[in-house]
């Protein structure tokens, strides 16, 4: 007697339907006269006995981060997505490549937009190449570090991620205030005289010439210092003593903005790091590993170094 789909029997000689017994959950018998039910394939399961086939988690569910157990009953999330984002980034080394690739794109710009500069020696402020290096490559490490934790902290602590998102808003906050002194009409930019020292007159320290033959450098640079207000230097200033002697600034006023915003901001973020790092309590934390301390290590290094160096200007 063949036992009917849904059902199995161990034995062979057994004439009588009642010898069939349902398959237990986990598994199906989709053809008639099965002796032994097959287990459901690895991502569906079947959480009913006597059953002819077997679901699918991710299309039951709708959630593509689920996968079947390991009796085929029910569905968990797969072991490949219950890490945290911080642990993806830190234990494959998402974040510092990440980190470095950022900063790489921040120099590869600075370096194009100052080797343009470089040819107009006579009239545009220049940069060596060590300076614009530096001015380019530091910001963008601090900017894709403080990037890349904000996105590995949002789950863990986001009270912490959240403050060093809005701090560093300050950046593209004043960036914008110098963009609209520059080309917006002139009556915006006095009234930014009130905010920014000498503001009304950055149209006037920017070589316009300059800035129009090479618009998609520029423009590209702006947004830049959107993301870190010490780029400001990197852009096609005209020449002047208080330029030199501020290495890059065209105004007291712009220093002042730049290096105040750059200051907190910095303080700050070091602050929410090192507050982070004293609150992983254990050593198979993600956090605490080596990869982790590289990461937060240089972030931190790089804010305070940004301090020290604002204080010496």
């Amino acid at each position: 007697m063949l036992c009917p789909i849904g059902k199995h029997n161990l034995e062979t000689a057994s004439e009588s339907v009642d010898s069939c017994v349902l398959c237990e959950a986990g598994k199906y018998a989709n053809q008639n006269g099965t002796t032994d039910c097959t287990l459901c394939a690895k991502g569906s399961f079947q959480s009913a006995p006597g059953q002819t086939g077997c679901k699918v988690c991710t299309e039951e569910y709708g959630d593509d981060t689920l996968t079947s157990t390991a009796d085929r009953t029910g569905c968990e999330v797969n072991a490949a997505f219950s890490g945290s984002m911080l642990t993806m980034l830190f234990s494959d080394g998402v974040g510092l490549a990440g980190s470095f690739g950022i900063s790489a794109g921040f120099l590869a710009l600075a370096g194009m937009l100052h080797l343009k500069i470089a040819q107009e020696p006579h009239t545009l402020a220049q940069l060596s190449h060590t300076q614009a290096a530096l001015k380019s490559f530091v910001p963008g490490f601090t900017f894709g570090s403080e990037f890349v934790l904000v996105i590995g902290l949002w789950s863990e602590a986001r009270g912490l991620a959240v403050t060093i998102l809005l701090f560093r808003l300050l950046h593209a906050v004043c960036a914008i205030a110098l963009i609209a002194a520059i080309y917006a009409p002139f009556r915006i930019a006095e009234r930014l005289d009130g905010v920014i020292e000498g503001a009304s007159k950055l149209r006037d320290d920017l070589d316009r010439k300059f800035s129009r033959a090479n618009t998609h450098l520029v423009v590209a640079m702006l947004l830049l210092i959107v993301c870190d207000v010490m780029m400001v230097p990197l852009m096609p200033w005209k020449q002047s003593r208080f330029n030199e002697a501020s290495r890059g600034f065209p105004s007291m006023g712009v220093l002042q903005c730049c290096s105040g915003v750059k200051t907190l901001q910095s303080l700050v973020s070091a602050a929410c790091q090192i507050a982070f790092l004293a609150g992983s309590s254990t050593l198979d934390d993600p956090s605490t590993g080596g990869q982790a301390k590289v990461i937060f290590g240089l972030s931190i290094t790089g804010s305070v170094v940004s301090v020290i160096g604002r204080a010496h200007v």
